[in-house]
């Protein structure tokens, strides 16, 4: 870096402390290039082994003030919020930040792990306070100033007890495991925008350190135990460790950092119970991988969890910088899986729920120029999901997955749906005339067992629970418990890692060789005109039945549509039949694929709703091809109905209705924001209607 590495280190005791080495690790690898700011509860001008001391004798060997000193009680959250405000004055941003503070009364090092009792429990509560919420409160403190960006590596100690109880230590590794799970909530909240890293130095020789009982024991059992035999760890292994894990960038994915020799693979945190912990535990990958406004991807040990995000409390939605974010988010998962920093990873659990692409961006993004590639890229970036190298299953939480958001869902291997709350629907077509363009309709057709229903499905807007969703094959499994969705989703992950075979043939569907159906393309568009008018057989019994004015006219409506599919779809036949008549083609499919593969002259339509009509030249196009082949007449027949007349008027309407609400329903800054996307602009003048 040009400018100076910029640092706050808290917890400098003395000479011995890991705090002291990684100041002095800093200083030696930027030659004395950086700002660091040293914060402790006591600031002793006299001490010859304090904070200030080692300041005056880092500035006196650059001859300029390299470290400066600040006096901060870690237990003070009010302190520590003062001391950001002045960091931020002095400072104006912190590339690295250390949290190595810790507290706990003499008497507690040889209470027993276990009991924390009336005697103890004032102890416990201030070790806590210290040692772990003071984390909290100084990243927050930083974060809320603005003071840490992604790249800055924010660090703090742990150690083995974390994970289980050593002899000795008292209940400080009740609070060290709280501070690991501060350090877990931290990585979840969206708005801290740095990593945290927890770090284990395991047993090294400290001031701190070597107050625990039997310490001695621990580094020779250590040392015995790791690869490397007989080193003994010391506070300069540590901060190396915790720079080069900033440096490279590998503090980014969350991995939790062991400086230990490689003991930590034989896994004794327990001096008495050395032989019942003979088999080695590998701990996998935790805390955030990805974290953007709409995607958020994070490690959970054996596996990865993708997840749709709802920005700014608003709805889930799958727009354009949704999608943006899920192809930046795929790209770090193959980076990180390139380097092999996800060992042990089973797979990735995908969550899409909500309600599907912003209809608010429609407007805009139908008249600009270049709508087809826009659709294509988006083909790219689903198919990509089972491109990683890993098993990927999607699960379907109570709640709506609806459009754009099912149409990611149906790109993952596996679908698991909660039995009971679901509502699985492409509303494209009844909604805003036009149909599933994010290769919902390819991938719908492929996974269903009965390819005309699957069709009717994806055009009509059917509503679908979870059992008939499993039913049509948009969901593979069912679970009682919405609780166990993530349980479930595990499991098969595992089923499909140790499986490699059929994870092949789930994909097989979508792969080079996949094809929707071998049924002619003339039996399939039979099938569909017939299908079609049954439906509206029995919508109109349902009309007939129906006392309600409103929904009366939704029925009609939707009558009406069926019936003007069904006029085209007779048309085009007929169309094929002439062809066949003339001479052109031998049967009436080859004319179908003929006509509906031709894209610089394709078939016109006469229907006043286009969109089922593109959707089944789309379909008829491809039925024969590979997913990838049958995309392009995905993105080419999408486009034709997302330009028509009605689709415009549709989605206007649509809009509008989302934009003229009570402020009881809707607040002002909202509307603002709805008519900013729609218009590119903020609202000039407003008229209120009907204010009563």
């Amino acid at each position: 870096m040009t400018r100076p590495v910029k640092a706050v280190i808290t917890g400098v005791r003395d000479n011995d402390s890991l705090a002291t080495a990684q100041v002095r690790a800093l200083v030696e690898k930027f030659n004395g290039n950086v700002e660091i700011l040293l914060t402790h509860r006591s600031m002793d001008p006299a001490s010859a082994k304090g904070p200030q001391a080692l300041a005056v004798e880092i500035n006196k060997q650059f001859g300029r003030e390299v470290v400066k000193t600040l006096q901060v009680d870690a237990g003070d959250a009010r302190q520590i919020y003062q001391a950001a405000e002045k960091i931020e004055q002095t400072m104006g941003h912190v590339d690295f930040f250390l949290h190595s503070v810790n507290f706990i009364h003499a008497r507690q090092l040889s209470h027993p792990e276990s009991l924390i009792d009336p005697l103890t429990r004032p102890d416990f509560d201030l070790s806590n306070n210290i040692s772990a919420i003071s984390l909290e409160a100084w990243v927050h403190a930083l974060n809320d100033r603005n003071l840490l960006d992604r790249h800055s590596g924010v660090y703090t100690l742990s150690y083995e007890g974390g994970e289980g109880p050593v002899d000795g230590y008292g209940p400080v590794a009740r609070v060290k495991a709280l501070l690991k799970d501060e350090a877990e909530l931290l990585n979840r909240d969206a708005r801290v925008k740095a990593p945290v890293n927890v770090v284990f130095p395991g047993a090294t020789p400290t001031t701190a350190s070597k107050a625990i009982p039997d310490f001695d024991d621990m580094i020779d059992l250590e040392a015995a135990r790791a690869p490397m035999k007989g080193q003994t760890l010391t506070t300069k292994n540590t901060a190396d460790a915790m720079m080069n894990n900033w440096l490279t960038g590998a503090g980014y994915t969350l991995q939790d950092v062991w400086v230990d020799h490689g003991a930590h693979t034989t896994r004794v945190p327990n001096l008495d119970g050395i032989k019942a912990a003979e088999k080695p535990k590998v701990l996998g990958v935790h805390g955030p991988v990805f974290v953007g406004d709409y995607i958020r991807v994070e490690a959970k040990g054996d596996h990865l969890t993708l997840e749709l995000l709802a920005p700014q409390g608003g709805m889930k939605t799958f727009d354009r910088a949704a999608i943006e974010q899920l192809d930046a988010a795929l790209t770090e998962i193959e980076r990180l899986k390139a380097a092999n920093q996800l060992s042990g990873i089973q797979g990735l659990i995908v969550n899409f729920a909500g309600a599907g692409a912003n209809v608010g961006e429609f407007p805009v993004m139908f008249s600009e120029p270049g709508l087809e590639a826009k659709i294509a890229n988006t083909h790219r970036i689903l198919s990509r999901l089972q491109q990683t190298n890993m098993p990927v299953v999607a699960i379907v939480p109570p709640g709506h997955v609806l459009g754009g958001c099912l149409e990611a869902t149906l790109s993952a291997d596996w679908v698991i749906a909660a039995k009971d709350g679901v509502n699985i629907q492409f509303p494209e077509n009844p909604n805003f005339s036009i149909f599933p363009g994010y290769q919902g309709l390819g991938r719908l057709v492929r996974k269903s067992p009965d390819v005309g229903a699957a069709f009717t499905t994806a055009v009509t807007g059917e509503a679908l629970t979870a059992d008939k969703a499993k039913k049509m094959g948009v969901v593979d499994e069912i679970v009682e418990n919405p609780d166990q969705l993530e349980t479930a989703a595990l499991a098969k992950l595992k089923e499909l890692n140790s499986a490699p075979a059929k994870l092949a043939e789930l994909r097989q569907k979508f792969g080079a060789d996949g094809r929707a159906t071998l049924i002619p393309v003339a039996s399939l568009l039979d099938g569909f005109i017939a299908n079609t008018e049954k439906l509206n057989g029995d919508l109109t019994a349902k009309k007939t039945a129906e006392k309600d004015p409103k929904k009366q006219k939704t029925l009609q409506a939707t009558i009406d549509a069926n019936a003007a599919f069904v006029v085209d779809a007779k048309a085009l036949k007929a169309c094929a039949v002439a062809e066949v008549s003339a001479g052109n083609y031998k049967t009436v499919s080859d004319a179908l694929i003929a006509l509906t593969q031709d894209l610089a002259n394709p078939p016109e339509c006469t229907a006043t709703n286009k969109a089922p009509t593109m959707a089944l030249y789309a379909f008829l196009a491809s039925a024969h091809l590979s997913l990838a082949e049958a995309s392009q007449y995905e993105a080419f027949y999408f486009a034709r109905c997302a330009e028509s007349p009605l689709a415009a008027v549709r989605i206007a309407g649509f809009v509008n209705s989302k934009m003229v609400l009570p402020p009881a329903k809707m607040p002002l800054d909202q509307v603002q924001r709805n008519w900013a996307v729609r218009a590119g602009e903020p609202p000039r003048s407003v008229a209120v209607l009907g204010t009563g």
